[in-house]
């Protein structure tokens, strides 16, 4: 199985109907990244419009990059704008011909028998009896089938295997300004899932209260706040923190033991700010970065005052 270096993401039209088989027929025979890569550009495959399709021309393979666009409910209304992640087409990159159609007899082959126990005496009398109604329901079957034009008639599965090495491309690299674009529509995703992941906090909160199970969430009046201050205003959490409030602590549920005492210490606005910065690289609050910065200078501190002098 071959891999690509890309993303590989198929476009289609009616609900992506058309290309759902083409899309699973290349994951047997292809493996590529699930997310689209911070630098390098993703390749798309877009179905030709039907005026245009030919034998020869049937997918155009782009690459791509995500973007955020302001999109609106209908062409109509321009007061409602919402920001909807979007492909952009960067350049083309391949074109696909049509896949190979599966021939008739082959899928009347691979077709269930003719059905004509729905029949009544009448329709079967009418017909010339059972041999003739099967006779007539199997032309019938046979019309439907070399007519048919769904995405059944394709053997998706051959055309993968002959397709694959026009996708197996070198990777492009997006441009500073493509990065940034690209970096929109992360933003983007990262907002819907916080938005869905605080509704699932307050969903399951909910169902908690209602089960009366608060021993897991005894915590939650001190990381609520740190997680989102809005949540404590929040029905579900406002009231779990009330009962758990009131609720005396088991024995050996202890909170965390105090750091020492409190001092007050003014700091310069750019020094605060350059505090922080260096406190979010460490992953680390901005009290825990000031204890580990002042334990290390007075280590060091320690250090040369012990050393003997030259």
């Amino acid at each position: 199985m071959k891999t690509l270096p890309v993303a590989l993401f198929v476009e289609g039209i009616n609900d992506h109907t058309p290309v759902r088989p083409l899309r699973a027929a290349l994951a047997q025979v292809v493996t590529w990244p699930t997310e689209s890569s911070r630098t390098h550009a993703d390749l798309t495959l877009y179905p030709v419009h039907q005026d245009r399709a030919n034998a020869s021309r049937w997918y155009e393979v782009w690459w791509t990059h995500r973007t955020v666009v302001a999109a609106n409910e209908s062409p109509w209304d321009e007061t409602e704008a919402y920001p909807e992640v979007t492909a952009v087409r960067i350049e083309q990159a391949a074109v696909l011909p049509a896949p190979p159609v599966i021939p008739v007899e082959q899928r009347l082959s691979a077709a269930p028998p003719a059905d004509i126990s729905h029949l009544t005496e009448a329709e079967l009398k009418f017909l010339g009896g059972a041999e003739k109604a099967r006779a007539f329901a199997e032309r019938r079957q046979r019309v439907a089938i070399a007519d048919d034009s769904t995405v059944g008639i394709y053997d998706w599965a051959a055309y993968a295997v002959t397709v694959i090495d026009q996708l197996a491309v070198p990777a492009r690299s997006l441009t500073a300004g493509q990065r940034a674009a690209a970096a929109l529509a992360r933003y983007l995703d990262a907002r819907r899932a916080e938005h869905a992941a605080r509704e699932s906090v307050l969903g399951m909160t909910a169902n908690a209260l209602q089960a009366n199970d608060l021993a897991p969430l005894g915590h939650l009046n001190q990381v609520a706040p740190l997680l989102d201050p809005t949540l404590v205003t929040e029905h579900p959490v406002a009231e779990v923190i009330a009962r758990t409030m009131q609720t005396p602590q088991a024995p050996g549920r202890r909170g965390r033991p105090s750091v020492g005492p409190a001092i007050n210490v003014s700091y310069p606005a750019d020094l605060l700010s350059r505090i922080d910065t260096m406190a979010d690289r460490a992953g680390l609050s901005r009290a825990a970065w000031l204890r580990q910065a002042a334990a290390a200078e007075v280590a060091r501190a320690e250090q040369r005052a012990a050393a003997p002098p030259d």
